[in-house]
Parts: C-alpha cells; structure tokens; sequence
C-alpha cells in the first residue's frame, strides 16, 4: 500500500510498460514481503507453500530469463501500525477471515504475524541456499530498497509499496511477474516530478494528508486531487515547514 488515497491511480499516467530486456545486466531490490503477498494470492489454495514454490522459480527467472542481479530485502522492526497493515494484506490475499484471530494488545493480530513471519523466514532460507544475497532492514523493507536504488547500490525497485518514492528511490518496478512475458509498469521519479509538477517533500505532505501505513486515515475530508491542489500551494523546500507550524 505505502500512501492511501489512491496514490497509485495518480502516478499511473506516468507508467512506462517495459519489457524483460529492461532489466538485463541490472542489480534490482526486491521487496521480499510484496513478493509473499503477491504469491499467495496468485496461488491461493492451489498448491502448498505457494511462496517457496514462487520464490524460486520468479528467482531463476529473474537470473535467466531477465538476466537481472536480485537483491532482496526483508523488513526489520517496523512500526506496529506498518506491521498491522502489511499482514492485514498478507492474510487478505490467503483468504482468511481477519477478525476470527485472537489479536494483540498494541492490536496486530498473533497469528496473522506468526505466519507471515513462518513465510519470510522460509523465503530467506531458500535464498540463502540459492546464494542470493539478502539484507534485512531496520524499520521497512522499501525504506532500504528506495536507499540502495537512491544511493547508486541497484538500478531499481520491485516492490508495491508507494511511499518507496518518499523514501527516495528513483525508479520502482510494479505489478512484474517474472514467470510472464507480459510487460510490467515502470516508475521513474523524474517522470513523475515533471509530470505532477511535484518534488519529494511535496509527495511526503500529500501523504500526510491523504494517510498511510502509519497513520491509515490521514486528514478527515480531504481526497488526492485537494491534497495535490493544497501541496503545489507550497515549494517543495518549504511545505514540511508549514506542516510542522501547523501541528505545534
């Protein structure tokens, strides 16, 4: 998810569609987690271990058929709301009835985060012993992809996540399906600079006011498009400014 609001739906006319050729001789960051989440809901109920099953094949074909270097990336102690909100998805995409789990004091549901974590922790097993590099994150996952990638460490980010553009990252691969050769949406943050007119900071105030993974119901009545109107109000250099102004 990353920013609400249908934060992706404005980004989407920036979109390239490109090709597997795209990748090749790239070092890419994968968000490990958005590739669980996609797994189980591409396989649900079909087979067992859908993301063991997923995890090594999209791996190989990220090797051979792209000729991409993978990175992965797992997500290290996030905030208990970031947590809530990506084991809610996880469990979404399995199927199973969220409310029917005994759930925790701080509000994450025990088992939905057991079993997520069971998947991940299988995931790097296999990964490792394939030789793949793994990192694992302080806090999010794409925090640290959109770092590698806004760093110069890797060319590109795999991951759903939007709030990986406010964390830097300069070009975010989406809805790929490496065993597919249908094309995948690319995302490259110049594009989308000169296509909204908007810079980081701007896109971090929308995300303020629209919510996100840690504050899911940002500001009360306001929508995309008035929180785009309200943020190209300020420059990218003195928007947080007026948030901080604001809030003291």
């Amino acid at each position: 998810m990353g920013v609400g609001g249908n934060f992706w739906d404005l980004l989407k006319p920036y979109a390239r569609a490109e090709g597997f050729d795209f990748l090749r001789n790239k070092r890419v960051a994968v968000d490990l987690s958005y590739w669980i989440v996609q797994q189980e809901t591409a396989l649900k109920g079909q087979i067992r271990n859908p993301h063991i099953r997923l995890t090594f094949f999209r791996t190989i074909n990220l090797f051979s058929k792209f000729g991409a270097f993978p990175v992965f990336v797992t997500d290290g102690t996030a905030s208990p709301l970031k947590s809530q909100a990506r084991i809610a998805r996880f469990f979404r995409a399995s199927g199973i009835d969220l409310s029917s789990l005994p759930v925790a004091e701080e509000g994450i549901s025990i088992e939905r985060n057991k079993a997520f974590q069971k998947c991940e922790k299988e995931c790097v097993e296999l990964l490792e012993l394939l030789g793949v590099p793994v990192l694992k994150a302080k806090g999010e996952a794409e925090a640290l992809c959109a770092q590698l990638n806004r760093e110069g460490l890797v060319d590109a980010c795999i991951t759903s996540d939007s709030d990986a553009f406010l964390f830097g990252a300069n070009c975010v691969i989406k809805n790929m399906q490496p065993n597919s050769n249908e094309p995948f949406e690319c995302y490259h943050i110049s594009d989308i600079e000169s296509g909204l007119g908007l810079r980081r900071n701007q896109l971090i105030s929308i995300s303020l006011l629209v919510g996100n993974d840690h504050n899911l119901t940002g500001v009360p009545g306001i929508g995309i498009e008035t929180a785009v109107r309200f943020v190209k109000s300020f420059s990218d250099d003195e928007i947080l400014y007026r948030f901080v102004f604001l809030l003291i």
